[in-house]
């Protein structure tokens, strides 16, 4: 522990803010910051004791990638991005900022089971958060090829994704690979800034080929045989809101060839549910074309709808029923 204990007062804490200063070391930062500096411990450790500490249940899952012998070449990449999905995840579930995100998240119907099933998080707004969670642990090839941090001109490293509610994107076999990230507060959506950002090309993620959710949708699409194939992560959400746990979604970019090879390893059919207006009616006929060899149905969404509304005004009637 290197604080600096003079005997002139100099530590300050800003509680409305969840950050302190030391004057007399220069020491800053939010609760886990200090727990880290104080014990001596990891990022993650710090989360797991103010986590006991206020009683909240917090379960940091453990991927297979921590046991394994490290032969895969790019298993650092698989490595980093699970670290990220912890922070991003933990930053949601137990910060001041993170709670008003929840709340965003609780307003659009999510709950916390839906919140832990999907492992969504969230970037503070900071320059380098992230980067301080990770620099002491990852070579920094790894740290740049990552595609989670990107280069100032001025050399400093700093984060990809700030301020916005992460979400990771798995591989078959449920390793993190990448990330997208959504805007969520009113000035960000107000100033028009780009609603979604995902991470960049990478030696373990490729656009193109990979499809949301479908690690955890593979056996109920092998059961059922039969895939609803979607546009955006949202609409996935809503959908195993509704106990669809077979639909998946190709990050909101246009369905590739790849995409279709890579879903034809699991079923012959697919349900296409794509948004109601104009563009969502043109992507489907694109999806079409993409899809020729395969059995397909398709779901009309009402116009100016995305299958998130739409699941979600399905679900709203079937309460008032009931």
């Amino acid at each position: 522990m290197s604080f600096s204990w003079g005997k002139t007062p100099s530590f300050n804490v800003v509680e409305e803010k969840q950050f302190y200063h030391c004057f007399g070391c220069g020491k800053s930062g939010d609760v886990f910051k200090f727990i880290e500096d104080y014990r001596g411990v990891s990022f993650m450790d710090a989360v797991q004791i103010v986590a006991d500490r206020a009683g909240f249940p917090l379960e940091i899952e453990h991927s297979r990638t921590e046991q394994s012998t490290h032969t895969n070449p790019h298993q650092a990449l698989y490595d980093i991005h699970t670290e990220a999905a912890r922070f991003y995840h933990a930053v949601l579930m137990t910060t001041k900022i993170g709670e008003e995100a929840r709340s965003y998240l609780y307003e659009r119907g999510l709950t916390d089971e839906v919140i832990k099933h999907f492992q969504i998080g969230l970037a503070p707004n900071e320059n380098n958060y992230l980067y301080r969670s990770v620099s002491g642990k990852f070579d920094e090839h790894v740290i740049m090829n990552s595609g989670l941090f990107n280069l100032a001109d001025n050399n400093l490293v700093y984060d990809a994704f700030q301020n916005r509610i992460m979400f990771p994107l798995t591989n078959d076999t449920g390793q993190v690979i990448a990330f997208s990230g959504r805007v969520w507060q009113a000035s960000d959506i107000e100033q028009k800034v780009a609603k979604y950002k995902n991470s960049r090309s990478t030696p373990i993620f490729n656009k193109s080929y990979e499809l949301y959710h479908l690690d955890k949708a593979k056996a109920t699409i092998k059961r059922s045989h039969e895939v609803y194939l979607m546009e955006g992560f949202m609409d996935v959400i809503a959908a195993y809101r509704a106990g669809i746990e077979n639909a998946v979604a190709s990050m909101g970019t246009a369905l590739t060839h790849e995409h279709v090879e890579h879903l034809r390893k699991f079923t012959k059919k697919v349900i296409l549910t794509y948004d109601g207006d104009k563009a969502g009616q043109a992507a489907t006929q694109k999806a079409l074309d993409e899809l020729h060899n395969l059995s397909v149905e398709i779901v009309r969404i009402p116009d100016n709808m995305d299958p998130d509304e739409f699941i979600k005004k399905i679900l709203l009637t079937i309460y008032k029923i009931y």
